[in-house]
């Protein structure tokens, strides 16, 4: 992604990063965020409550907003989150209408030394397609895909594939809605850890549907 705006420049993310930070709760002590931006434009967020064995995670896509150079992540939600690019290891939370948030309390998330991505639970919409023994999934509100794992629901999935493609013939891909989490496994090539999809649950195919154009 080409550095063109004062807040691309600040940000760089020619490479991977990850942010973290612990901010206000309204009813709980805290939410440990974490932010993965990827230089193709893809985010993962993950945002864990204190005190509660719940989370939300979010996947999609972000961008520089050139009206006010903020941070847009384009998620499953109705309006994108909007964060301040302070510096170049530094984003503020903004409100909704992309106002500074006018408060002592900590809405700073802080870019890490390394990256390191977090595991996240989604329910996605995306592309199945099955090649050589191994499948993937191209996740619509992204447009990334990724390697499936072989385990947890992953069969109900490639039967539900192969049943179509005895009656429709050989499907290219299958319209399916999931929930799945994105975990880290060790890389094919054993280069170090890559991210996977583990399907937890089919929700349901949608005979037809193909992703459109993803981004914003």
């Amino acid at each position: 992604m080409a550095l063109s705006t004062p807040a691309q420049a600040k940000l760089d993310v020619r490479e991977a990063s990850s942010f973290a930070g612990t901010l206000p709760c309204a009813d709980c002590s805290g939410i440990n965020w974490h932010l993965d931006l990827w230089p193709d434009g893809l985010f993962h967020l993950r945002r864990e409550y204190q005190g509660r064995e719940s989370h939300d995670d979010d996947l999609g896509r972000w961008r520089i907003n050139p009206a006010d150079d903020s941070l847009l992540l384009f998620g499953g939600r109705e309006a994108p989150l909007r964060l301040a690019v302070s510096d170049e290891s530094t984003l503020r939370l903004h409100s909704p209408k992309g106002e500074a948030i006018d408060s002592t309390l900590p809405y700073e998330l802080t870019k890490l030394e390394q990256f390191s991505p977090a595991e996240i639970s989604v329910r996605i919409g995306g592309e199945f397609s099955y090649f050589a023994d191994a499948a993937s999934v191209k996740v619509c509100r992204s447009g990334s895909s990724y390697p499936v794992l072989m385990e947890g629901a992953y069969l109900d999935v490639e039967r539900l594939y192969l049943k179509k493609a005895k009656t429709d013939g050989q499907p290219r891909t299958m319209f399916v809605q999931l929930e799945a989490k994105i975990v880290n496994r060790q890389a094919m090539d054993g280069e170090g850890p890559a991210q996977s999809l583990q399907i937890q649950r089919l929700v349901t195919d949608v005979p037809g549907l193909r992703c459109e154009g993803t981004g914003h």
